[in-house]
């Protein structure tokens, strides 16, 4: 949830605005097919399509406005008769404040409509107009006139106390929670089209010309890359549904081989990182969200087992200074996510040493090698607190 000014603008769609006949041909500003794009012409993920759609674009936006209430005028005497002018004035009022309440959430539908975004309204009103028996027209004027959804699209808010105020924050979260999970599974099922028209044409792939980049010379984004892009970003989707259990399970597959990791170029270290940042630091993250510590562990030693075993091959073996600074920064992130994790509800085993029963001495002084394995005194075995992993860091 990010607060924001009424007047926010979204990020384009693409470079050119969509009334220019080249709208339908155009990409997207993000795209490895677009000259001005940092991606250009064979880059994987920008971080800033993580930026786009964790803070740039919402898939729901919450629009807060005051509804007019007009001042009250109190009679001199109760038996005084109403003035039918005044009321006359009153509803005008009214009406005209409602009719520019509906044009500005118009506006703004118009602009969320665009984006596929689902525009909520709270209104605020005083506790006097909530037993007012006109509130209910007021609504039904502005709903009407604004075009918003019947489900989930209008609310009023009054002032309530700290806890109360909780109460419907969380209350619109849940309301509001079905149409976020429909905004991600219409961007799951775009891209999964793009990945099947791309998958039906890779059995045709021709390697395109060379691209001139100043002095050195290089191809477009291959297959293997736009699969990449499409997966990575099926599985955000997948991740903020709260799908994340498979999310990533492909990316897993095909960054377990070195065909996507042509070493030695600039590219192959943007993909390296990439891969860090996928297999190691997503997937233990959710893993640790998820309360599943030893899961997390595993797959932090694994991808750690699987990249020593790729360094060996792009010759940055244990002999290399970059071998130990790769090596430094996974047991750092690691040590940084359980730091992170201690402070909200992760807690940790208390890896405490069995009564020692298997493969001691009659004289009670020596330890197998193996029991002394099995009882799981190898730290790497067992989730440590975080200060271990920063200690195996340096």
């Amino acid at each position: 949830m990010i607060l924001v000014g009424k007047d926010v603008r979204f990020p384009p769609r693409k470079l050119v605005p969509p009334e220019d006949l080249a709208y339908a041909s155009a990409h997207s500003p993000l795209l490895p097919l677009t000259p001005l794009s940092p991606l250009y012409p064979d880059g994987l993920i920008a971080p800033i399509w993580i930026r786009k759609h964790t803070v740039l674009v919402p898939s729901i936006f919450v629009l807060f406005l005051r509804l007019f209430e007009a001042p009250v005028v109190h009679a001199r005497s109760p038996l005084d008769p109403s003035d039918p002018e005044h009321e006359r004035d009153k509803t005008e009022e009214e009406q005209r404040r409602d009719t520019d309440l509906s044009a500005e959430v118009a506006a703004q539908k118009k602009i969320t409509n665009e984006r596929g975004i689902k525009l909520t309204v709270v209104l605020l009103a005083t506790r006097r107009m909530l037993n007012d028996p006109s509130l209910d027209s007021h609504l039904t004027f502005i709903r009407g006139q604004s075009g918003l959804d019947s489900c989930a699209a209008l609310f009023v808010l009054s002032p309530v106390g700290t806890s109360e105020l909780n109460d419907f924050a969380r209350s619109l979260q849940d309301a509001l929670y079905e149409p976020a999970v429909e905004y991600y599974t219409s961007h799951s099922k775009r891209v999964r089209r793009k990945r099947n028209r791309h998958s039906q044409s890779v059995s045709s792939y021709n390697p395109p010309p060379l691209v001139s980049m100043g002095i050195a010379s290089t191809r477009p984004l291959r297959p293997k890359g736009w699969t990449v892009w499409y997966e990575y970003k099926m599985a955000c989707f997948a991740e903020f549904r709260g799908e994340d259990e498979d999310a990533y399970t492909t990316l897993m597959i095909m960054f377990g081989s070195t065909a996507i990791l042509p070493p030695r170029t600039k590219r192959w270290a943007e993909a390296k990182v990439l891969a860090d940042t996928i297999l190691s630091v997503k997937i233990t993250k959710l893993y640790l969200y998820n309360h599943e510590r030893l899961l997390a562990l595993l797959h932090h030693n694994s991808h750690m087992r699987r990249f020593t075993d790729f360094s060996w091959g792009w010759g940055i073996g244990e002999e290399t200074f970059q071998y130990w600074s790769w090596m430094a920064r996974q047991h750092r992130i690691l040590a940084e996510l359980l730091e992170q994790g201690s402070n909200s509800s992760l807690m940790f085993p208390t890896n405490s040493l069995p009564s020692l029963t298997v493969g001691v001495s009659l004289a009670g002084t020596h330890v197998e090698l193996d029991a002394v394995r099995v009882l799981g005194l190898n730290p790497s075995h067992a989730l440590q607190h975080p200060g271990h992993y920063y200690y195996m860091a340096t």
